[in-house]
């Protein structure tokens, strides 16, 4: 057994012989996706209609009490239900138009396990739209306007924990004398107008510039308004914000593309505006340390402020042989954060949390073979990937710390199976990531912010990403037709 200060009592030390097998431990997720989807398009004369629907269930269970392996502590289940029907009208004097409605329905409960991270909740999202396209000689306009409006509105819950088992339950009915209350009834309505306008100029066949403009809009989610709970496997108590307001943002694109048969060049440009942006921030007490309502946790709370988002990607794809491509590209991000109206930031917040660093990818990759026998598509592939570092971190209040750059090497291999005929019967690949094993951690990742371990020399805190990953992918089409 062993115990650190953050523990409240304490945890069995995992044995060799279980980290070196494939049995599921104790702590460990169950998660199942059932998916139907339906895609159709009708002629209309000379107009077009498509309409797509969906249905998802996602159940999600989150086993974290080694000493009741069976009883799940966080239990979500989640349906939801998408739709989206465009109609493209008939060309009228050189203008293709198109209207349609799309949004989804979501019911969510959560109340199943003895851990209560967000309630359970109700929203039905919708938007209408409508979008316009010309052509005028090399000039191609594009442009639209969009309106979304969401209805939310999540449940109450009183919980008491059993003295006996330690676990926490719901208390239903008017009776709550003693019961601990975890969320309070919620109802809101989130709308907002959007629209773009683009241009498109072709100076030559091969070569194009591009500018866009658009107004962007997102209501927050569940985890933001509601949640009130610990968030297993994070390490963090997450509190949500039920007095948000929307995000707006306004953002601009410029971009550059020259393509022909042995070489191909994109370079893209942006500038983003928010208002209202929705972050993640850790919470300190009157003393400047770590908040901490559940022992063992940090905790986190939802913020918002005014943000800007600006940077650009890069990407040289130069083919020399008709089999061999070598691919490279480059991208990098800048999140500043701008503060709420005539607040003054300081340095130590001036960048906005888990902003992805400067990144890298170049692949060399070979067509082995069109046909040969029963083989199709053969490829063979190396890539590199170079993540820098980042030194642009929110290190207010302790939320994050700078990440070292890494560099990861990977290799693929795969061909088609085709019957006598040439039709393809399956797709097998043989996939590894970061061959060489090393060790890294993504700025990305809350695992990186996980306790010290005793006995390791370095003085590492947290979990790695993942080492050497060796797969095999069979992918069968059916071709219901």
């Amino acid at each position: 057994m062993q115990t650190n200060d953050l523990d409240t009592g304490l945890r069995p030390i995992v044995p060799v012989n279980l980290l070196n097998s494939y049995t599921l431990p104790a702590l460990h997720q169950h998660v199942q996706l059932y998916r139907i989807y339906s895609s159709n398009s009708f002629v209309l004369g000379e107009s077009n209609l498509k309409v797509n629907l969906g249905f998802e269930r996602s159940l999600r269970r989150e086993y974290d009490f080694p000493q009741q392996p069976s009883i799940p502590g966080l239990f979500l289940q989640l349906n939801t239900y998408t739709y989206d029907a465009k109609y493209s009208l008939p060309e009228i004097n050189g203008w293709n138009f198109t209207t349609g409605i799309n949004g989804m329905y979501k019911s969510n409960k959560s109340t199943a396990g003895t851990d209560f991270l967000i309630p359970n909740y109700h929203q039905f999202d919708v938007g209408y739209f409508v979008m316009a396209k010309r052509s005028f000689g090399k000039l191609d306009l594009a442009g639209g306007l969009r309106y979304d409006f969401s209805i939310f509105n999540n449940s109450g819950l009183y919980a008491e924990t059993d003295p006996k088992t330690g676990m926490a339950h719901p208390v239903y009915g008017a009776d709550t004398a003693g019961a601990d209350h975890i969320f309070s009834d919620y109802r809101h309505v989130f709308s907002g107008f959007t629209g773009n306008f683009g241009a498109t100029y072709n100076i030559t066949d091969k070569m194009s510039v591009k500018f866009d403009l658009a107004r962007g809009y997102r209501s927050p989610n569940i985890a933001e308004i509601s949640s009130n709970g610990v968030h297993p496997g994070t390490n963090i108590y997450q509190i949500g914000n039920p007095d948000f307001n929307p995000e707006f943002a306004l953002q601009e694109d410029l971009g550059f593309s020259y393509h022909t048969d042995r070489l191909s060049v994109n370079l893209d440009l942006f500038n983003n505006n928010i208002s209202n942006y929705i972050y993640n921030q850790n919470v300190l007490n009157s003393r400047g340390q770590d908040s901490v309502i559940v022992p063992g946790n940090e905790t986190f709370k939802f913020e918002q402020t005014r943000a800007q988002l600006y940077g650009g990607s890069v990407s040289v794809d130069i083919h020399p042989l008709k089999w061999l491509h070598f691919e490279n590209s480059l991208s990098t991000v800048y999140g500043l954060n701008k503060g709420k109206k005539g607040e003054v930031v300081s340095d130590s917040a001036k960048y906005l949390p888990l902003i992805m660093p400067l990144h890298t990818m170049t692949e060399l990759r070979g067509e082995m073979w069109k046909q040969h026998g029963r083989l199709a598509n053969g490829f063979v592939k190396v890539q590199m990937e170079v993540y820098g570092a980042q030194n642009r971190a929110f290190l207010a209040y302790n939320t994050e710390t700078p990440t070292p750059g890494y560099v990861l090497f990977n290799v693929g291999v795969g061909t088609d199976i085709t019957d006598a005929k040439g039709k393809t019967l399956f797709n097998v690949s043989l996939l590894a990531n970061n061959i060489f094993n090393t060790a890294y951690q993504s700025n990305m990742s809350r695992l990186k912010y996980m306790e010290e371990y005793p006995d390791d020399p370095r003085g590492h805190l947290g979990i790695y990403n993942m080492g050497r990953n060796v797969g095999l992918r069979i992918s069968v089409p059916l071709d219901l037709r």
